[in-house]
């Protein structure tokens, strides 16, 4: 997985992806639900979250909550600018501070009582070591993590015709691997599926929300030619869309005391 490439293609699309992010945005909302539903405390004295993005989750966040010391942390240094601070809107008792970097490789904050992410734990090298080893080791003792992340069936409508996708981990490994330092306090499945009117459509979708950046993967005239007609056979739905699927889990975890 090269990162650098990640973030170019991040980059390139966080002027749109809040527009065409429409999955994204559905799984952000629905976290916060998630939350919801268990009664976690409103209020957080300091909240880190990974890969913020162009803030869609950050806005479902603050719409709810109200952390004294919100940390934002993104591979993309784009997310400083003032129109991504104004579309997140935090409160002015919260202090906003942005951690530019590879949230592997980075520093993150001590003592958080939550750490939140929505669609982005599955881009790192190792999901499970960087939840079990470096938010264990920032969240206080009974602190949470409440995040989402991609199961196997991801975006597979393309990746069977490309061979080019993320090596998604199943619930079962996920939940087994995290009860070694967390409770589990909710875990959820879903399934998205999105309708586009063209294969072609579906992968302008994919490159305007950025989650092409998984590989180069270059279009030969034939190939492109080949991938739509195939893609078109295999996935076209009965209205005479295609479709292409989301398979979010959604987990929320604490840190045993």
């Amino acid at each position: 997985m090269e990162k650098s490439l990640i973030g170019k293609r991040f980059s390139k699309a966080i002027g749109c992806y809040r527009h065409e992010a429409a999955a994204q945005r559905k799984i952000a909302g629905s976290l916060i639900a998630m939350m919801a539903d268990k009664t976690l405390p409103r209020h957080y004295d300091s909240v880190l979250e990974i890969g913020c993005g162009s803030g869609l989750l950050t806005r479902e966040f603050l719409s709810s909550y109200t952390p004294d010391v919100l940390y934002l942390n993104d591979l993309c240094s784009e997310i400083s600018s003032r129109d991504i601070a104004e579309y997140m809107a935090p409160s002015p008792e919260t202090e906003l501070n942005y951690i530019i970097g590879d949230a592997e490789n980075t520093a993150l904050p001590q003592n958080l009582d939550l750490i939140i992410s929505s669609s982005v734990l599955q881009w790192l090298e190792n999901p499970l070591d960087f939840i079990n080893g470096n938010c264990i080791k920032s969240l206080n003792r009974g602190g949470i993590m409440a995040f989402s992340i991609f199961g196997p069936e991801n975006l597979y409508e393309v990746s069977s015709l490309t061979d080019i996708a993320l090596e998604y981990l199943p619930l079962e490994c996920l939940c087994k691997e995290l009860c070694r330092n967390f409770n589990l306090i909710a875990v959820k499945e879903e399934k998205i599926v999105m309708a586009f009117e063209s294969p072609r459509d579906v992968l302008l979708h994919l490159k305007a929300t950025g989650v092409n950046g998984v590989g180069e993967y270059r279009w030969s005239k034939g190939s492109l030619l080949n991938f739509l007609s195939a893609y078109s056979e295999k996935y076209r739905l009965g209205d005479g869309k295609v479709h292409l699927t989301y398979h979010p889990y959604y987990m929320i975890l604490q840190k045993r005391l």
